[in-house]
């Protein structure tokens, strides 16, 4: 059974939990899909001395203020901590271990595969690696641009 919903977003790192964020607002149904077994694991992997080159208060997602001295400069586990608190805060429908292998445009949407082999469709797909951005108000300023044009997309293709 291939299972459906009206967007899908590709990775549960910062842009693709903001993203959620922003479909969640819209009440537009949507799934991320995420690689790693839970939320921030990516961060928790890398070399224990990296912190973010942006203090804190830039460095928050849509509506949840980074914890601690807004002047401080996170570590990686604070980022990791932080963004798996705000993914619970929000509630986000978040799919594990689902590396995303395929994605392909088929009858007015989009058909996702993942390595397991499972199968999702949906009027439109945000992918959420958007990492070459440096600092957190760009990120979420263009994350906020794209969720908008997908949340107008699917509301166009919902009426059509």
């Amino acid at each position: 059974m291939i299972e459906r919903t009206d967007v899908i977003v590709v990775g549960g790192g910062q842009a693709g939990l903001a993203a959620g964020y922003y479909l969640a607002q819209a009440r537009i149904p949507f799934l991320i899909l995420d690689a790693d077994t839970r939320v921030g694991e990516s961060w928790r992997r890398r070399w224990d001395s990296l912190e973010l080159f942006t203090p804190a208060r830039y460095s928050a997602l849509p509506e949840l203020a980074f914890p601690g001295d807004p002047e401080h400069y996170p570590g990686k586990d604070a980022v990791a901590d932080y963004l798996e608190h705000y993914a619970c805060a929000f509630e986000l429908p978040i799919r594990h271990d689902s590396r995303v292998v395929s994605l392909e445009r088929c009858q007015g949407g989009y058909r996702v595969a993942t390595e397991s082999g499972d199968q999702r469709r949906s009027r439109a797909v945000f992918l959420g690696m958007m990492n070459q951005y440096s600092r957190g108000s760009s990120l979420i300023y263009w994350v906020k641009l794209d969720a908008a044009y997908i949340v107008d997309q699917v509301r166009h293709t919902r009426a059509a």
